[in-house]
């Protein structure tokens, strides 16, 4: 909380207000401090190569890797697991 605090520049009590686990608009996170920019994928990724100094980047998807491995984790477990085996 201190850490999540001191790098949005706002006090721990601030912080502690946000932690009741209600959801918040992303046009209300921006009010209360707590992101510095509004958009998505796109723009995202503009800020980055900002922040880093980059004209241009390589943008690599891993979602479909990461399913695979997810699938492939769940097929051991199953096998571990089975009782029939």
């Amino acid at each position: 909380m201190r850490e999540v605090a001191g790098n949005r520049k706002l006090r721990p009590d601030q912080i502690k207000e946000f932690l009741t686990g209600k959801p918040y608009l992303g046009a209300e996170t921006k009010g209360l401090g707590l992101v510095d920019h509004l958009g998505g994928e796109k723009k995202a990724i503009e800020v980055c190569k900002r922040l880093a100094g980059l004209k241009e980047a390589e943008i690599v998807d891993y979602s479909e890797r990461i399913e695979e491995k997810r699938e492939n984790l769940g097929d051991i477990f199953k096998k571990f697991f089975n009782p029939s085996r």
